[in-house]
């Protein structure tokens, strides 16, 4: 009696065909995936079309570790047409051999044949596999080395005593080695020597912790930190007798104002108030509030109708800090927290009288419940008579901001 024929219905054809031809035909389209695979995932490699023809191919499934990670299993995935095997891999690195542990699709090694991964940024490592085809496989791969330490959150600059907390984070990344901890040193500028300090209150969290810095001032952490002082911190990671180090310099800035708008005082009624919050100008008869400065007849300007401004005229900056002890520093470092100082200690004045080139105003202004610090800068006064009527216009470099 001849055996019954097992039909299977074919996923790709709609048709039905016998038990032989689907074993056949499943090693066919096994053997395209094959192909595919090379084409897909190795098609940049010189060997390429020679991998074909060798029915076996080695990928590398792990392309980096730590500096930390000197025995953590290197992993390789074995692609292979269905007719060939691979019976043995031989990995060789810094004239060491070790043969590659073999499971079904997959071989790994062990890192220790990579040696020590102390200041490198990648290391090679030479397979040597024998198939069951009698063809010779050789390739080299290389595993990027990669540091331990990083920022989760990085922060470019300390503001000083701003109350908006700034948090600088960072994190360890293994693959499988264990960090055992994380200390931190500082100095204060580059000059400074390194000492060991605990901003956190408690040992730093090996897998990552948040550093945070508000209200900083000269006591903050007992760092004795200044405007324009630089914080260096530097983050060790031990593993056994391994280390990683990450060195972070963080500027210690004043609270400033962005930057300066051009714009003139006009004696003009058509446009003699200014309002320095928007830079608009508007004329004599305007009753809105919208103005907050208005030309002062015979040159100079004054706060207008309920403002609450205030002006103080800068003088004698020498007692000032060094990087505002000058007119020309004051005016370009543009320092909220100097310009509050200089009005604080000023005599208040509620108008601008007789202003020269060069002149230096700060001044308070009071909008919404908001208090904001300015700086005006006199620049060129134009004077011109037309019909015995002179018009007078101020111009000015103005810039302000909110202290946080």
């Amino acid at each position: 009696m001849m055996a019954k024929k097992t039909n299977i219905q074919s996923p790709f054809f709609g048709t039905t065909i016998n038990k032989h031809s689907a074993m056949k035909y499943i090693k066919i389209i096994t053997f395209i995936s094959f192909i595919s695979c090379f084409i897909s995932c190795d098609k940049e490699d010189p060997l390429y079309n020679e991998r074909v023809d060798l029915g076996v191919n080695l990928l590398l499934t792990t392309t980096e570790i730590s500096k930390f990670d000197t025995s953590h299993d290197i992993g390789l995935k074995i692609l292979s047409n269905p007719d060939v095997s691979v019976s043995k891999i031989e990995v060789e690195s810094n004239n060491d051999k070790v043969d590659a542990t073999l499971a079904s699709d997959k071989a790994s090694f062990n890192s220790s044949l990579l040696g020590s991964l102390e200041g490198k940024k990648s290391v090679s490592f030479t397979i040597d596999a024998t198939l069951s085809n009698g063809k010779p496989y050789k390739k080299t791969f290389s595993v990027s080395i990669t540091n331990v330490l990083g920022l989760s959150k990085e922060l470019d600059a300390i503001t000083y005593t701003s109350s908006i907390a700034d948090t600088l984070a960072f994190k360890t990344t293994t693959n499988s080695a264990t960090v055992d901890a994380v200390i931190l040193d500082w100095k204060k500028n580059k000059a400074g020597t390194y000492a060991t300090t605990n901003p956190t209150g408690s040992a730093l969290k090996v897998m990552g912790d948040d550093i945070v810095f508000v209200n900083v001032d000269n006591t903050t952490y007992n760092y004795n930190l200044n405007i324009k002082d630089t914080l260096y911190y530097r983050f060790i990671a031990t593993s056994g007798t391994l280390k990683d180090t990450l060195e972070v310099a963080l500027p210690v800035n004043s609270q400033a104002f962005k930057g300066y708008t051009s714009t003139s005082v006009y004696s003009d009624i058509n446009k003699n108030k200014l309002n320095l919050s928007t830079g608009k100008h508007y004329t004599d008869t305007d009753t809105d509030g919208k103005g907050e400065i208005v030309f002062k007849a015979t040159s100079g300007f004054e706060k207008e109708g309920t403002t609450a401004i205030d002006f103080v005229k800068v003088g004698d900056l020498s007692s000032e800090e060094a990087h505002v002890n000058t007119n020309e520093k004051f005016y370009k470092e543009k320092d909220l927290l100097a310009i509050k100082r200089v009005y604080d200690a000023g005599t208040k004045s509620t108008s601008v009288d007789s202003p020269v080139k060069d002149d230096l105003y700060v001044y308070m202004i009071t909008r919404d419940a908001k208090t904001t610090y300015g700086l005006i800068k006199i620049g060129d006064i134009e004077m011109t008579t037309l019909n015995s009527v002179t018009s007078t216009i101020i111009n000015i470099e103005f810039g302000e901001g909110e202290i946080k």
